[in-house]
């Protein structure tokens, strides 16, 4: 496909989403209200009047300052819809509301066009059909209004968590060493949910150990640098317990108090793309089709392996389960369309060796 075509394909991606997208973008501007669900958008706010501000808001939230940036410069020189909205309290903008709620907005628009072009990498044969199917599961996922599109910062970690999980599968290290760089000024825990990954992969497949050890040491490094920078860099006061070992002891140790029912239904059945994907995993089982190709089977278990493990941090650090896991969208979403499609993709063509033995079997006969 020429450089123009490529182009033109992504154009049309981009507009489909963003046609699919623009009601939902509407009905959370109209109707959104933080205090149902998004709180942290009360602790965002002075950081997208003042981004860079290391005084405007509290660790661990006042380090996310890519979304706090980008918002401020959508109120600053962006659009702006003014129109009555279901929100509406005395101190907060309007305008900044909606700066970040079309920040996140744009973000998810490019995080289900980078969906779209990871599930082509990871199986050029796949229908175009599914393949946008890939990227419009991005906007099924449970959280997608709530927190991709929300008013606070999730939107640009999924974006960011596209652009790491294109690059892994890509092989591309420059690429996951950017998402990672940005990833320590914006989200922490994404560097953990690539080096978890390419862990797994590492003890599954011999196959590319170099690289998986590399991400993994670039996890390390960017979660040495965001610990750095918290604790002697920048050092801003706010959640203490989460940079100090025994403070996640502590929290691991009330593990059976934490598994609530609110837990239950609020974090674990909300990850309908996880539980949509086990489940078409087992209809495939039972109706004896085709299995998939041995590296999906790699990236599925190594999906919900990282997932398992974000379940730990997260009791751990005593933070939210379901928001956190959620952020696997972007590795979810592919994974699911290959499963669902797998077998609309003609066959892989045999190579030489393969050609080779089948020619001199049918010769033999």
């Amino acid at each position: 496909m020429t450089r123009f075509a490529r182009a033109g394909q992504l154009a049309r991606w981009t507009g489909l989403y963003a046609l699919l997208s623009s009601g939902l973008f509407y009905f959370t501007y109209k109707f959104y209200q933080p205090a149902g669900g998004g709180t942290d958008y009360y602790l965002y706010y002075p950081m997208y009047r003042w981004p860079l501000n290391l005084h405007a808001a509290h660790a661990p939230y006042i380090y996310r300052q890519v979304s706090a940036v980008l918002t401020h410069l959508i109120y600053e020189y962006g659009p702006y819809y003014h129109t009555a909205i279901a929100f509406v309290q005395a101190g907060y903008d309007q305008r900044i509301f909606f700066a970040a709620l079309l920040t996140n907005d744009l973000a998810l628009l490019a995080c289900a066009t980078i969906t779209a072009i990871t599930t082509q990498r990871l199986s050029p044969g796949l229908p175009r059909s599914a393949v946008l199917f890939a990227g419009a599961f991005c906007y099924l996922e449970f959280f997608a209004q709530q927190c991709g599109m929300g008013p606070i910062t999730d939107g640009v970690a999924w974006l960011l968590m596209a652009i790491g999980f294109l690059g892994y599968v890509s092989g591309s290290l420059i690429t996951v060493a950017v998402a990672m760089t940005v990833c320590i000024v914006e989200r922490e825990s994404i560097p953990l949910m690539l080096g978890a990954f390419a862990g797994v992969r590492l003890v599954l497949s011999p196959d590319h150990r170099r690289f998986d050890a590399a991400v993994i040491a670039l996890s390390a490094a960017a979660f040495a640098a965001y610990f750095a920078m918290r604790t002697a860099w920048l050092p801003v006061a706010g959640h203490p317990l989460q940079t100090h070992a025994a403070g996640y002891l502590r929290g691991l140790s009330r593990w059976r108090r934490s598994m609530t029912a609110n837990v239950l239904f609020q974090d674990f059945l909300t990850q309908n793309l996880l539980i949509l994907l086990g489940l078409t995993l087992g209809w495939r089982r039972l109706s004896r089709a085709p299995p998939l190709a041995r590296p999906i089977r790699q990236l599925i278990v190594a999906l919900f392996v990282t997932a398992g493990v974000m379940v730990v941090v997260c009791i751990a650090a005593e933070t939210t389960i379901g928001r956190i896991v959620t952020m696997l969208t972007p590795v979810a979403a592919p994974l699911l369309a290959l499963a669902l499609f797998a077998e609309e993709a003609p066959p892989a063509p045999a190579d030489a060796r393969t050609q080779a033995a089948a020619v001199a079997a049918s010769r033999a006969t």
